[in-house]
């Protein structure tokens, strides 16, 4: 919501100006402005982490060359924001350790620091959550384990997460009603259970008693059975959207329990959809992520969406003018025609499933060497990378905010600091 009044006030801006072209040319420079000093900052983060040139090098070609990188960049989703923010909140994180143990003998002039730093962590959460949904669900359980481990703040860590909470939820109240919006649609956190449905409705439609077809059928009709696609929820969701959901969207826990009653019989099906469902979190080999609506040099679809679309039917669309045609052409060719299939090596660049393992394989390596402290860096990413798990659908834009953890993560490994 946050992303789309801040597009409404950029069009507005570009209207003034002449037309919503100048208001979205001004949101992207915007953007990319935010997502470079963000970058910036990790690669003098990282500098400082391993006290070495070439993981400086390493990070600044990451940032800079891979191609998802400058396609990203332009794109205009809500979750490039969010991931310049949750990176700026993961750095923040690294300074405030920092700030209490190496780096600061606790002189007054210190002490006069740590409010206008906090307020910085305060604000910059409080920015992530105001992006995206999960990330409230992500810092309140991240919250939890971070009390636990960390040996001191405690007290001012969930002081601040609490904050940053509350202070999200409150802003996003004020825009919603701003914007005089409704709330989000309580479905999208239901695609895993409502896929499980449709799986078990179109592989046992045969083996399910009369009782159980009319379950499935209550949540999901019965003639969408056929249409059930392992790895997009998104028919499923919307065939539910319009068929029952009004009715029984009040009494989840009624819904929970018909789900349970189905997978105590098909618990193997709901196995399959659920991991059919985020391959591509997982495993190395999938395509489904870049191929789930199709791919091709001239679909402007596969690894990563470059189509343009209006706004709203409010607004004109706005057209896109390239002043390097053959650069674009090359990009195309990478992220919609998945030309990156046929590099050797440089092609897991290119996988969610490479960075969501090389995240556990940097908490395993913190649990390895007794650094258990270390692990909070690591925490937040991974309690926003869980609650992908429940999505309708893997994206490579959706998991961009582990992609540019990922560099400063690996650096931490490699960073000798005091226990925190």
């Amino acid at each position: 919501m946050a992303h789309t009044f801040l597009i409404r006030i950029f069009l507005l801006l570009g209207e003034s100006l002449g037309s919503y072209q100048t208001g979205m040319a001004l949101y992207s420079l915007l953007q990319m402005l935010i997502l470079s000093v963000v970058m910036a900052y990790s690669c003098n983060v990282i500098a400082r982490m391993t006290r070495r040139v070439w993981p400086v090098v390493v990070a600044v070609l990451f940032f800079g060359v891979l191609p998802i990188q400058p396609v990203l960049a332009l794109s205009v989703t809500k979750d490039i924001l969010f991931a310049a923010f949750l990176l700026l909140f993961v750095l923040l994180m690294w300074e405030q350790r920092r700030f209490f143990t190496q780096t600061y003998a606790g002189t007054k002039t210190d002490k006069l620091k740590m409010p206008g730093f906090f307020l910085a962590m305060l604000v910059t959460g409080i920015l992530a959550i105001l992006f995206r949904n999960n990330a409230v669900y992500a810092i309140g359980v991240f919250t939890v384990f971070y009390v636990i481990i960390a040996a001191r703040q405690r007290l001012l860590v969930l002081l601040l997460c609490v904050g940053i909470v509350v202070g999200g939820l409150g802003c996003k109240t004020g825009i919603r009603v701003a914007m005089d919006a409704g709330t989000g649609n309580k479905i999208e956190m239901l695609s895993v259970f409502i896929q499980q449905f449709a799986r078990v409705g179109n592989r046992q439609h045969e083996s399910l008693t009369e009782e159980e077809k009319n379950i499935i059928a209550y949540y999901i009709p019965e003639e969408e059975w056929a249409y059930y696609n392992p790895t997009l929820a998104d028919g499923m969701k919307s065939a539910a959207a319009v068929s029952n959901f009004e009715e029984w969207k009040h009494d989840i826990p009624g819904m929970l329990s018909d789900w349970v009653k189905i997978g105590v019989r098909y618990f193997n099906e709901y196995i399959d959809a659920f991991l059919a469902l985020t391959a591509g979190y997982w495993f190395l080999d999938d395509v489904s992520h870049a191929e789930v609506l199709g791919y091709g040099g001239d679909t402007d679809l596969g690894l990563l969406y470059t189509f343009n679309a209006s706004f709203s039917d409010d607004f004109e669309g706005v057209e896109s003018h390239s002043y390097l045609p053959g650069l674009l052409a090359a990009y195309q060719e990478i992220v919609n025609g998945n030309s990156y299939y046929g590099w050797p090596v440089l092609s897991l660049l290119f996988k969610p499933a490479f960075y969501v393992w090389l995240l556990l394989l940097v908490m395993v390596s913190h649990l390895y060497t007794r650094e258990k402290r270390k692990l909070s860096l690591s925490l937040l990413v991974l309690m926003y990378l869980l609650t992908l798990l429940l999505g309708p659908v893997v994206h490579m834009r959706y998991v961009y905010c582990v992609i540019v953890a990922v560099p400063v993560l690996l650096a931490y490994v490699f960073c000798k600091e005091e226990k925190v």
